[in-house]
């Protein structure tokens, strides 16, 4: 390695080895910088010089840690799809074997392919918002990575059975039989490729077939004999140890796409406990085990205890010092089924709250009801525990958090926070006006809202007129009932909802309550704007 780059070597064994004491104590951000320059010049040399990168970023006392730090200071610079383009190149260059290729050729293509898989599939997980165009093309428009097997596979399946693109139909009998024979090799812990000559491509595609072969023997199979089904996973696994294991992160993608089942569980529990307790390995094959462990061990475990509420992926700077973020107490089963939808949605909000941004599965709470139609549940939890706050700064921020989990549903999530913080500030056991931040906040609050209402409103009825209408929608709009006709012209919700607001507003003020006074003082001096636009609308 040190024949390549001393630079490179030095840099990487600095940020992996936790015995590494230097004389200047240097963060790790900076040593993890330090090294992604040194990996960023490296990827710009020879195939044997890459090939060396990608052991060293793969392996030794940081193995993934180095990798994670590396692809997070990438990350930081914005960098991130262009370090995974590269490593998209040379794993769709390694895929099939060029014409008079000796051994030693034939290894270094089978460490390319199996290193570069692995440390793509590394990155998807952790990075899991790129979408698969990205990571293999990056942002360069003259980058084409999108032939490779590795992006094709990782199209096609999904966290979940919902989120693949592969038919859900289970392979025929037929469609199984040419790799049975190959899959009771793999029972024996025997691979059926030769890797001097193997097309790689053919073999990720053959990755559904071996797992329905091996999911099909768990469904035959009683729970007796389920000790001998795990000694053949153990087996079936044991034949990927020869720089094939990026197999077995294929395996444990194809068993995400799969629906929930008795077997599905038995089979991931079985992966488990093989990577747990491999067979017997020499040094080689044990780095590269754990490299397969570790890119594929939590995943396994989301499986295992069904968690269809993921939990965000690390910031860069938390996974590299190895922390867990605090977990959701509403995403664990067992507090799922005691808690109310009201103490769910309050937690929801204090968590994103206290770590300053949605994270998707407080979003995806918000959602649900959205989709279920109770907007108000979520909203009138939410502002209320943004009300009890007692700085202008903690409400201002609380208030932006409302605001942006409202545009996922805007209409009807705006106007839902306008309501009831019309209700709020109209309350008489409210003393109101003696709080100037609250004031302050809400006012603004209402009119981002109704701004934001009508904006959206007007947005969607854009939308609507630029769409081409099919036949069945001209025709439906042709037969209307006179009903609708009339609803039609009362004007648009957001417009009524507005009206209903300042009529309150105006008995309020007439009747002389200071407090209804002090929120409108406030209130003008925001909505200048908002009704200059609105005008103009």
């Amino acid at each position: 390695m040190m024949l390549y780059s001393a630079e490179l070597f030095q840099m990487l064994a600095q940020t992996c080895s936790p015995l590494a004491q230097p004389s200047v104590h240097q963060p790790l951000i900076l040593r993890a910088n330090s090294a992604k320059m040194a990996v960023d010049k490296m990827l710009r040399q020879t195939n044997n010089a890459v090939i060396n990168v990608l052991l060293k970023l793969a392996s030794g006392s940081g193995g993934l840690f180095t990798f994670d730090s590396v692809c997070a200071s990438f990350c930081a610079d914005g960098n991130l799809t262009y370090f995974s383009s590269k490593l998209a190149m040379i794993n769709g260059q390694s895929e099939r074997p060029p014409e008079g290729m000796d051994m030693d050729d034939g290894r270094q293509r089978a460490l390319a392919f199996n290193l570069s898989f692995i440390l793509l599939t590394r990155m998807r997980f952790i990075y899991n918002d790129l979408r698969p165009s990205e990571l293999v093309n990056g942002s360069g428009r003259g980058m084409d990575n999108t032939q490779s097997c590795f992006f094709k596979f990782a199209s096609q399946y999904g966290w979940t059975a919902a989120d693949s693109t592969t038919p859900m139909n289970p392979l025929s009998d037929e469609e199984k039989a040419p790799f049975i024979e190959r899959v009771n090799l793999l029972k024996h812990a025997q691979p059926f490729w030769d890797p001097r000559t193997v097309d790689y491509a053919e073999l990720v595609d053959s990755v559904p077939y071996i797992g329905e072969i091996l999911l099909d023997d768990f469904k035959i199979k009683k729970h007796e004999t389920y000790d001998h089904l795990n000694e053949n996973i153990k087996n079936v696994l044991h034949a990927f140890r020869d720089d094939a294991n990026f197999m077995i992160v294929c395996l444990v993608q194809w068993i995400c796409a799969q629906r929930v089942c008795d077997e599905r569980q038995s089979l991931v529990k079985s992966f488990i406990h093989a990577l747990e307790f491999p067979h017997q390995l020499n040094p080689t094959q044990q780095e590269r085990m754990a490299l397969t462990s570790a890119a594929c061990r939590r995943t396994l475990d989301d499986l295992s205890i069904c968690d269809r509420l993921r939990d965000p992926r690390f910031t860069w700077i938390i996974n590299c010092a190895k922390r867990k973020l605090p977990t959701v107490p509403f995403t664990l089963p067992a507090t799922n089924a005691q808690s109310s939808d009201a103490e769910m949605l309050k937690q929801a909000f204090t968590y994103a709250r206290q770590q300053a941004w949605g994270s998707p599965n407080v979003l995806q709470l918000v959602d649900r009801c959205n989709k279920a139609g109770v907007v108000e549940n979520w909203c009138m939890v939410w502002l209320s525990s943004m009300l009890k706050l007692s700085t202008n700064d903690e409400m201002v921020a609380a208030g932006e958090l409302c605001l942006a989990a409202g545009v996922m549903s805007p209409v009807p999530c705006m106007l839902s926070f306008a309501r009831s913080i019309t209700e709020y500030i109209l309350e008489r056991n409210v003393d109101f006006g003696c709080v100037e931040p609250k004031a302050l906040v809400s006012a603004r609050f209402l009119v981002h809202c109704l701004q934001l209402a009508l904006h959206a409103y007007w947005r969607q009825q854009k939308e609507k007129l630029a769409k081409p209408l099919k036949s069945e929608e001209i025709e439906r709009r042709r037969i209307k009932t006179e009903e609708d006709d009339e609803e039609m012209d009362e004007g648009n919700p957001v417009e009524r909802s507005i009206q209903v607001i300042f009529e309150k507003f105006l008995r309020e003020t007439r009747a002389g309550h200071l407090k209804v006074l002090s929120m409108l003082k406030n209130y003008v001096e925001h909505s200048k704007v908002f009704l200059t636009l609105w005008l103009l609308e």
